[in-house]
C-alpha cells in the first residue's frame, strides 16, 4: 500500500469513528513521510480520542513544529492539554490560537471552559459574553454562557441565553437539559418537563435527562406521570441507586411516606454514604418532626459532599427549628454562598434576624431574595413588613397569599404542631360554647380553611360546610380531610360577596391576619350570613393601642387593637358574643398573642 492511499484511508475510518484503526494508518504513512504537518495533527486527534494523551500531545506539537501558523493546530493542542490538567499550558496555545485567528468561535469557547475548570469564573464570563456579542448564532457558545451564569445565581439572563441556544440548534441535547435545569431553579417546572421531555426524545438511554425530567413533572403536580417516567428509567438501570432515590422522592411528593423512606433506606442499605439517600431521608425524618435523627442523616450527606447545597440548607432547617439559631445562620450563609438565588434561605434568615430583633439584617436578607426574584410577592410584602408602616399594604395581596400558602402547603400541618397552634381548637370550643345552631343542619363556611384544620372540629356542628381559599394547594390537602361539602378557590371578600345570605355561621381562623382594614371583610360576612347568623374568627392582638387601629407586623401579618375590631362588627350591624385572648402559636420563645371573637348578626340588619 502506498503511503498517500494509506493517509486517505485513514481520513476515512477516523471520519466513520474508527479511531483506533486510523491512528495505526496514520503512524504507516507517518513511517513514510514523519514530517506531514496533517498527519501528525491528525494521528494525535485520533490519539486523544483514545486518551492517550502524552501521545497525542507530542503528535500535535510535532504538527505545529511543521507548520506553527496553522490556527486549528494551536486551538486543538489546547484541548488536549486541557482534558490532560495542563491548563495554563492550554491557556497558552488556545490564545495563540486567537492571535493567529481572531474570528474561531469554538476556540474562544474552549478558553472560557478551560477557564472555568481553573476556577477562574470573571475571566470565562468575559470571554463568552464577548464570543456571544461576536458570534451571537453560536449555539454552544450560548449554553456555556448560560451554564456559567446559573452557577453564578443569574438566572433570568442564564435562562435567556440557553434558550437562545435552543432557538439556533432545537436539537441541541445539552442546552436542553441545562434550560430545563434553568426553568427548574425558578419553579418554572412545566416548561422545565416540556424541554427536558424533548431532551429525553433525543437521548432515550439517559436516566439522568428522565431523573430531571421526573423532579419537574413532580413539582408541577403531575406526579402519575413522574411516576411514569421513573419507570422507564428504572427499565433501562434496574440496578440505578438514582433511580430508586428519584422515585422515593416521586412517593414523597405523593405524601406517601412510608414507601419514600423505605426506597431511602433501600439505597442506604447498598451504599450507606449515599448522600442524595441520606439527604432525602432527613427530609422525611423532619416531616415527622425528628430533628435530632434528621440532622444526622443530613450530616451524613454533607459528609460525604460538604458542598451539597440542599443538605447544607436541610441542615440549617432542622437546626432552626431546634432552635439553634446560630448553626441555622451559618449553614443557611454556606448554601446561599453556593446558591446565591435560593430563596428559601434568604426567607428563613430574614424570620430568624426578625426573631433577634435585627431589623437591618432581616431587610437584608429580604433585599437579597427580591434581588434574584423580583417579581416574588411574598418578598415583597415581608420586606414591606421589615421596612414599617410608610411602605405598608392595605392588606396582603392575592398574589402574596397564592405564593406563600402554595408553598407552604405540604408542610403547613406539621410547621404549625412544632408551634404550639391550637387555634381551629379553641376558636370552634368557644363557637361551641357560645352559639346554638340548633339541629345540625347549619350551613356553615370555613373561611380562608387552608388545609381544612378547623373541618373535624366543625363536622361536630353540621354536615354543610364549605371552604373557601385562595392556594390551590391548601385546598387539596383540605380535600383529603373528607369534611367539606364544597371547596372553592377564591379570594374571601369576592366569594362571600357572591354568597348573599347562604350561611349560618363563618368561621375564620389566622385569616383575618392578612388584612389591615376590616371593614371589607366584616361586610362581606355581613352579607352571606343570614339574619341572626354568626361570625367567629381570630386576630393577632397588639400590644398598645394603635392610632389606626391595626399594624403590619414584621412577620407579615396584621395585628388588631379590639377596640378597632369591635366598632367595625359594631358598625356592621353585628353584637359581639363572646372574646377571649389566648395565646396562638409559640415562635422561637415569644408567645404570639391573639384574640378569639363570636359576634352574632342582628336579625334586622341582614343583607
Amino acid at each position: 500500500m502506498n503511503s498517500p492511499d494509506s493517509f486517505e484511508q485513514a481520513l476515512g475510518l477516523h471520519a466513520r469513528g474508527q479511531v483506533a484503526d486510523a491512528e495505526r494508518l496514520y503512524q504507516d504513512f507517518l513511517d513514510q513521510e514523519p514530517e506531514h504537518p496533517d498527519a501528525l495533527h491528525l494521528r494525535g486527534m485520533a490519539l486523544y480520542a483514545l486518551n492517550r494523551l502524552d501521545e497525542a500531545e507530542d503528535s500535535v506539537r510535532a504538527a505545529i513544529l511543521q507548520a506553527p501558523g496553522r490556527a486549528d493546530f494551536h486551538a486543538n493542542l489546547g484541548v488536549v492539554l486541557k482534558h490532560a490538567g495542563k491548563h495554563q499550558d492550554a491557556i497558552t496555545s488556545l490564545s495563540q490560537a486567537l492571535v493567529l485567528e481572531p474570528d474561531f468561535p469554538g476556540c474562544t469557547n474552549n478558553l472560557a471552559s478551560t477557564y472555568l475548570e481553573m476556577g477562574r469564573v470573571n475571566d470565562a464570563e468575559e470571554v463568552l459574553k464577548r464570543l456571544a456579542v461576536t458570534h451571537p448564532e453560536y449555539a454552544e457558545g450560548r449554553n456555556n454562557l448560560g451554564v456559567l451564569l446559573m452557577k453564578k445565581g443569574d438566572l433570568v439572563e442564564a435562562e435567556r441565553q440557553l434558550q437562545a441556544a435552543v432557538e439556533l440548534k432545537h436539537d441541541y441535547l445539552d442546552a436542553l437539559v441545562n434550560l430545563g435545569r434553568a426553568y427548574s431553579r425558578r419553579s418554572k417546572y412545566g416548561e422545565a418537563a416540556e424541554v427536558l421531555y424533548r431532551a429525553s426524545q433525543l437521548d432515550t438511554a439517559s436516566t439522568e435527562i428522565l431523573r430531571d425530567l421526573s423532579d419537574a413533572l413532580c413539582n408541577d403536580g403531575q406526579k402519575d406521570e413522574a411516576m411514569s417516567v421513573m419507570e422507564r428509567a428504572l427499565a433501562i438501570a434496574p440496578d440505578s441507586l438514582d433511580n430508586l432515590v428519584s422515585i422515593g422522592n416521586v412517593y414523597q411528593m405523593r405524601g406517601d411516606f412510608d414507601a419514600a423512606e423505605q426506597h431511602y433506606r433501600a439505597v442506604l442499605g447498598r451504599d450507606p454514604a449515599n448522600v442524595r439517600a441520606n439527604n432525602n431521608l432527613g427530609t422525611i425524618l423532619l416531616r415527622r418532626n425528628d430533628q435530632k435523627a434528621a440532622l444526622q442523616a443530613f450530616a451524613a450527606a454533607l459528609e460525604q459532599d460538604p458542598n451539597f447545597v440542599e443538605a447544607l440548607f436541610n441542615f440549617a432547617n432542622a437546626s432552626q427549628q431546634l432552635g439553634d439559631l446560630n448553626t441555622a445562620e451559618r449553614y443557611y450563609r454556606e448554601a446561599l454562598a453556593h446558591r446565591p438565588e435560593l430563596f428559601w434561605a434568604n426567607r428563613y434568615l430574614s424570620a430568624i434576624y426578625r426573631v433577634r430583633g435585627q431589623l437591618d439584617k432581616m431587610r437584608g436578607a429580604l433585599e437579597r431574595w427580591l434581588a434574584y426574584e423580583p417579581d416574588s410577592p411574598t418578598a415583597a410584602h415581608l420586606l414591606a413588613a421589615a421596612v414599617g408602616n410608610k411602605s405598608a399594604p392595605a392588606r396582603a395581596s392575592d398574589e402574596y397569599i397564592r405564593e406563600e400558602f402554595d408553598a407552604f402547603a405540604d408542610q403547613f400541618d406539621e410547621t404549625l404542631a412544632r408551634l404550639e397552634y391550637r387555634t381551629p381548637e379553641m376558636l370552634t370550643e368557644l363557637v361551641a360554647k357560645t352559639v346554638d345552631l340548633q339541629g345540625n343542619d347549619a350551613d356553615i363556611l370555613d373561611a380562608g380553611c387552608g388545609t381544612g384544620l378547623c373541618g373535624p372540629y366543625l363536622q361536630n356542628l353540621s354536615s354543610s360546610i364549605i371552604g373557601v381559599d385562595l392556594s390551590k394547594n391548601m385546598l387539596q390537602r383540605a380535600e383529603d380531610r373528607g369534611v367539606y361539602s364544597e371547596l372553592v378557590e377564591d379570594e374571601l371578600v369576592a366569594f362571600m360577596r357572591s354568597r348573599p345570605s347562604s350561611f349560618d355561621l363563618i368561621v375564620s381562623a389566622d385569616t383575618l391576619v392578612y388584612f389591615g382594614p376590616l371593614e371589607d371583610v366584616i361586610e362581606g360576612a355581613k352579607c352571606c350570613l343570614r339574619p341572626g347568623g354568626f361570625l367567629a374568627f381570630s386576630l393577632e392582638r397588639s400590644d398598645s393601642s394603635l392610632k389606626e387601629g391595626y399594624v403590619l407586623t414584621h412577620s407579615g401579618r396584621y395585628a388588631h387593637d379590639f377596640d378597632y375590631v369591635a366598632e367595625c362588627s359594631i358598625a356592621a350591624g353585628f353584637v359581639i358574643l363572646a372574646e377571649k385572648h389566648a395565646t396562638l402559636r409559640v415562635e422561637g420563645e415569644t408567645q404570639v398573642d391573639g384574640i378569639l371573637v363570636v359576634a352574632q348578626l342582628r336579625e334586622e340588619a341582614g343583607a
